[in-house]
């Protein structure tokens, strides 16, 4: 059996952050009482400081307890706030303990190069980036106007083509934030059905872990669904949100 050693990660809260919380929670860690650690990161997180160290920490913890799908939903909460390749690795070596190896519909190559270039960094990340250039493009035009100092057309129209550029990025990964409403499933095993009711017919079983995403939501049932393109109906209470 493959064995990983988890990254465990130190870092230092901002100046409003109760660091003694913090390094308290980082001791217990050390000390094997994970518990108690997840007990503290979850305080600062209640407090305000959703910062995705924490549910890495918080993540990694679980994983020591081999608590998968709590380390998962961590691991996966940390990445919607921040790309880390850490958090990918450990939620890499998370997902070999779960029951569910969903294979992913592999995506047309063209399409996968645009998901790499948005998925990259945060949609908050492109746009700042977005803004960052249009500024430079606006700042460069009041130069010419006013202070009769010649730039290029060609720098002109290459600010221009980025700022489209990361216009378009931005748009797409705003456009992937809002659509991918996601969770993961908590309970132990789950049927997922043809239709909303009990009545309808079973189709498969996911178990606890397993990533899903929600197209709809009906009566205490959710359409959902996985990596591999299947689809079903599920009950409201058999998984946790991202």
């Amino acid at each position: 059996m493959k064995h990983l050693i988890i990254i465990f990660v130190f870092f230092s809260l901002d100046i409003y952050a109760d660091e003694k919380l913090f390094l308290k929670a980082n001791n217990y860690y050390n000390l094997e009482q994970y518990d108690d650690a997840i007990i503290l990161y979850d305080s600062l997180i209640i407090q305000g400081f959703e910062h995705h160290k924490i549910y890495l920490n918080i993540g990694n913890c679980f994983y020591q307890k081999k608590d998968w799908k709590n380390a998962i939903w961590n691991y996966e909460k940390s990445l919607k706030i921040k790309k880390s390749q850490i958090a990918k690795e450990n939620l890499s070596i998370a997902k070999l303990n779960i029951v569910d190896k969903v294979e992913p519909i592999p995506l047309l190559f063209y399409k996968m190069w645009w998901k790499n270039i948005y998925s990259y960094f945060t949609t908050f990340n492109w746009q700042i980036f977005c803004l960052l250039s249009i500024w430079i493009l606006i700042i460069l035009k009041i130069i010419n106007q006013f202070f009769y100092f010649n730039f290029s057309k060609l720098i002109q129209n290459f600010l221009l083509f980025v700022s489209l550029i990361l216009f378009l990025i931005s748009y797409s990964s705003l456009k992937n934030s809002f659509l991918n409403n996601e969770g993961i499933i908590f309970k132990s095993a789950v049927e997922v059905y043809s239709a909303p009711t009990d009545q309808s017919t079973d189709l498969f079983t996911l178990h606890s872990g397993t990533k899903i995403k929600v197209l709809d939501q009906i009566n205490g049932w959710v359409n959902i669904r996985i990596a591999n393109g299947e689809t079903g109906w599920i009950k409201l209470d058999s998984y946790k949100k991202l």
